[in-house]
């Protein structure tokens, strides 16, 4: 089975101001996360080797740390990123609730000009330098993915109607 995770939707927003609310934290903190969750601190250096690193409180309270190590932004393009759990000092560490899940994924964003200003964005994350269990932890949960990551894409749509 494949083990990539892909989500594509179409913004009713132009390239240029997509690319900027996935790499300017003061944009990226007001949205991202599945629904009901906020980021409640975060400090960002977007550019290759440097990382974003986030506390994002749920919606039951519960607190976690996620950390990018951005490996590539290809301003209006694309962003590529090694996705972990994280302790508050920045460091790798365990999914709080499943301990077979990757500690490393990798995560490209796309972003496609189409038709009207609008911009097709795609979210492909496959797990990267993960053991066989981790890689078919990762593919079990991929309606949880959806899920996730379908939250988080309407929250960045409620997000840019608001920019407006």
């Amino acid at each position: 089975m494949n083990s990539e995770f892909t989500i594509t939707r179409i913004f009713n927003a132009p390239q240029d101001l997509m690319f900027k609310l996935w790499s300017d934290p003061n944009h990226l903190d007001k949205w991202f996360g599945p629904s009901g969750s906020r980021i409640t601190q975060s400090k960002m250096e977007a550019r290759p080797g440097g990382f974003y690193h986030y506390r994002l409180e749920m919606p039951d309270g519960m607190e976690v740390w996620g950390r990018f190590q951005y490996q590539e932004l290809s301003p209006n393009d694309r962003l590529i990123w090694i996705a972990s759990f994280s302790d508050e000092n920045g460091g790798i560490t365990r999914h709080p609730m499943a301990p077979d899940w990757p500690a490393e994924m990798m995560t490209i964003v796309t972003f496609q000009p189409e038709n009207e200003g609008k911009t097709r964005v795609t979210v492909s994350t496959i797990p990267h330098n993960s053991s066989q269990l981790e890689t078919d932890t990762f593919i079990k949960a991929m309606d949880s993915l959806d899920k996730g990551w379908g939250g988080t894409l309407d929250r960045l749509e409620e997000y840019i109607i608001r920019l407006d």
